[in-house]
């Protein structure tokens, strides 16, 4: 229980979809600490009640880690698992087994049918069973797009094989497509209904033209169908991959050719072990997935860091995806053309595809001043009406900072940097700021004067065109920027002077009572007031506070705020000062 206003979620807002809002029914949010939350006593539901029980048994017979990674197996839920564990799977191209997907239901359905095949049930029995036993699984995942997906086809395949009619898996997929979206039409921004119908479209078209090549060179064995399987499935995610995560291992049909069919052994036994201990406590059966899991993790360490066969892209759009899909239609069989049709068409959308993927690196030119919205909390981009473009950072930047910066840049089209503006410098930014500006040939870097002499000499022989200086607690000018670094607050306080445009603008790395009486005490004014961490304790000791940036809080998200509406909303604390 707890007290909160509750405030309308909206499914669209700047521009984006939020496909999770929309996928759990979620009309209504609202935001409390948690000291002002008391918990009580309440009744699961049917599903919760099962989902507990497995997740009982499981973390009652193997370890923490390896419990979670079986619990986001059997039910999808990967929110036990340890970041470094799922990044290991995601930087592998292996994170699709710890979300339910068709390899699962496939899986499920393939022991099913053996199951079946040993009590002897006639067809028409076994659709029965076989529907209601998926549909009770589908219910258990929360009916997630990938296990509706798998779960329908399976059923049409059933149902074909009980009234004798041949089995099209391409008309399959499209039906299960369109009760999906009869049902939530905006299913498809949901990335896990776009991997999973992708992966199957990819199987579809394409393992026909590898089996049959594999034929031809007389290497049709279990090894070339799992390769076939594995390849045809990355290239039907291919596009979808690359738009999201912006990044494509090269290893990870290696390593799905590795560990799926481990996997797939692992997968089976671990729901016939939970079904048997849910009626007898036989838990030394968990041993053999304790030690399958363990190998599958390491594994997946090993593959994931080898970082040099991991392809990083930045904009990868729809238009690319389109001609992307469109060539694979024309590979397949389902089109009926002569070879020489057919290869005259991909050469072509390969053409198209080059011509437009590099079209994306010509620049833009900024002729007005604009704030530009960076993904990285603590920095900002900003430029003015003569093109010229600054980066301003606040705080300690880290490698993934970094690599949020350049996609930023990449998205705004911008190849170089007139100004780099720091609010302190570290020994262990050298190699970030380097980076920076040597790629974007940065013609200015400021940074605070108390840099050492052995930072100083080891930084410059980095610098490649740009000119540092460093600066003291005063203001200084560029064209029509002026600004003033208080490197003891971390603190950036910018003027942007135009004609018929003017603006200030106050970057922090930390919002606590020092900057809030830093702020008072130098008689701060913004219109733009930016900060990356926020005091949660300190925010809550105030007695009405409503909406500021902050990156690592629970506290309402936003991006920019007024500092002038601010001093509206952060009253007195300790009974002494207002802002």
């Amino acid at each position: 229980t707890f007290n909160s206003g509750l405030e309308k979620t909206n499914l669209i807002k700047d521009g984006s979809f939020n496909n999770y809002y929309y996928k759990y029914n979620i009309k209504y949010s609202c935001f409390v600490g948690s000291y002002k939350i008391s918990f009580i006593n309440g009744n699961l539901n049917f599903d919760e009640n099962i989902r507990q029980s497995v997740k009982d048994i499981l973390f009652k017979n193997l370890s923490y880690d390896n419990a979670s990674i079986a619990y986001a197996c059997v039910f999808g839920d990967k929110t036990l698992i340890d970041d470094n564990i799922y990044n290991s799977f995601s930087i592998s191209g292996t994170a699709h087994i710890l979300c339910v997907s068709g390899l699962h239901v496939g899986f499920l359905i393939a022991l099913l049918l053996f199951l079946f095949k040993i009590l002897k049930l006639n067809k028409k029995a076994t659709l029965i069973v076989l529907s209601a036993i998926l549909l009770a699984y589908c219910y258990l995942c929360g009916f997630s797009a990938s296990v509706v997906r798998a779960s329908i086809m399976g059923i049409v395949m059933c149902f074909a094989s009980t009234i004798g009619t041949r089995y099209d898996s391409l008309n399959a997929l499209s039906f299960a497509g369109i009760i999906l979206l009869l049902i939530k039409p905006f299913y498809v921004f949901d990335l896990g209904y776009q991997l999973s119908f992708a992966s199957c479209f990819g199987i579809l078209l394409l393992m026909p033209s590898f089996t049959s090549l594999f034929k031809k060179i007389n290497f049709n064995n279990k090894f070339s169908q799992a390769f076939s399987l594995t390849l045809c499935a990355q290239l039907g995610t291919f596009p979808i991959i690359l738009h999201n995560f912006e990044r494509l291992s090269f290893l990870s049909v290696c390593a799905n050719i590795i560990i799926v069919p481990i996997f797939s052994i692992l997968f089976s036994l671990l729901i016939v072990f939970i079904l048997l201990n849910a009626i007898f406590p036989i838990g030394f059966l968990f041993k053999v997935i304790e030690l399958g899991l363990n190998f599958i993790v390491l594994l997946t360490k090993n593959f994931g860091a080898v970082t040099s066969m991991i392809l990083n892209v930045s904009g990868f759009t729809l238009i690319f995806s389109i001609i992307f899909y469109s060539a694979l239609l024309f590979i397949s069989k389902f089109i009926n053309l002569k070879n020489q049709v057919r290869i005259l068409f991909v050469l072509t959308c390969i053409c198209i595809f080059g011509f437009t993927y590099l079209f994306q690196f010509y620049p833009i030119n900024y002729n007005e001043s604009c704030v530009l919205n960076t993904s990285v909390t603590n920095s900002t981009i900003l430029t003015n009406n003569n093109n010229e473009k600054i980066l301003l950072n606040v705080g300690k930047g880290t490698e993934e900072d970094l690599a949020k910066i350049k996609k930023d840049l990449f998205k705004f089209k911008i190849l170089k940097l007139d100004i780099l503006i720091l609010s302190n410098y570290e020994t262990e930014m050298q190699n970030c700021v380097t980076e920076i500006c040597n790629n974007y040939k940065v013609k200015t870097l400021y940074i605070p004067e108390n840099l050492s002499s052995l930072d100083e000499t080891s930084l410059f022989k980095q610098l490649n065109t740009t000119k540092l200086f460093k600066i003291d607690n005063e203001f200084y000018n560029f064209s029509n920027f002026t600004f003033k670094v208080y490197e003891e607050e971390n603190c950036i306080y910018l003027n942007l002077m135009e004609n018929n445009f003017s603006f200030t603008m106050l970057l922090l790395n930390n919002l606590n009572k020092t900057t809030s009486l830093f702020i008072l005490n130098n008689n701060l004014e913004a219109d733009i007031v930016k900060f990356k961490y926020i005091d949660e304790k300190y925010i809550n000791s105030l007695s009405n506070f409503d909406i500021i940036l902050c990156e690592k809080s629970s506290i309402r998200q936003t991006n920019i705020y007024s500092l002038n509406e601010l001093s509206s909303k952060i009253l007195c604390f300790e009974g002494k000062n207002e802002i």
